[in-house]
């Protein structure tokens, strides 16, 4: 699927900013009919701030562009390196679209190291804004909402994916992962798998919830 022509928002641009870093989240939006997954096992919920820590991490985010629109000009801002770092990766990325696109976010972000939230939050579960996760890494949705940001970033749009929390029926365990639709297919960004794959040969994902800017879906 080949997505629209990006266009970097004017005060992103003169601060050195990833596109990514200028979206408007709209947390109010009404839910969209989506295809990601079965919809006759999902049901919408009222919007993203029906997940706090979703809607939580999205008001940090804001907080961190309004501080850097101005503080970056100057180099002032402590994270205006990953910033940086940020923009550089964007920045290289522009004009990719499709499976290289995806596959060029998922290499990169898997590289980054893994850390949980214990130890970097003294918490059971937070979730990371992408400039928190280039500074201290992050576990599995901090992954995914590095990922989503990009893409955003990239001009591939909200509706076309999720952040999505899974059961992994093989470890017991809750884990989250990022799902893109491509017009013909759905693939999954997984921090523990290193290429993109196909959403139907992953068997051992149960979805839980799914979340992005405009809605957020409860599975059955």
């Amino acid at each position: 699927m080949r997505y629209p022509a990006r266009r970097r928002a004017a005060a992103a641009h003169a601060a050195g900013l990833p596109a990514a870093a200028a979206l408007t989240l709209a947390l109010a939006a009404p839910a969209q009919a989506l295809t990601l997954f079965d919809p006759s096992r999902e049901f919408a919920m009222p919007g993203p701030a029906a997940f706090p820590k979703y809607a939580e991490m999205v008001q940090r985010y804001t907080a961190q562009y309004q501080q850097m629109t101005s503080a970056c000009t100057t180099g002032a801002f402590a994270l205006c390196a990953h910033i940086a770092r940020w923009a550089d990766f964007i920045n290289r990325s522009e004009g990719m679209s499709g499976m290289p696109l995806f596959e060029a976010v998922n290499t990169y972000f898997n590289g980054f190291d893994y850390v949980t939230d214990p130890s970097n939050w003294q918490t059971a579960d937070y979730w990371e804004t992408p400039l928190q996760f280039y500074d201290v890494y992050g576990d599995c949705e901090d992954y995914a909402i590095s990922k989503y940001f990009t893409l955003r970033g990239l001009g591939v749009p909200a509706a076309a994916m999720r952040i999505v929390v899974v059961m992994d029926e093989n470890l017991g365990i809750q884990h989250a992962i990022l799902a893109v639709n491509t017009g013909s297919d759905v693939v999954l960004l997984d921090n523990q798998i290193s290429g993109v794959v196909s959403a139907s040969r992953v068997a051992h994902y149960t979805p839980i919830m799914s979340i992005n800017e405009v809605g957020a879906w409860r599975s059955r």
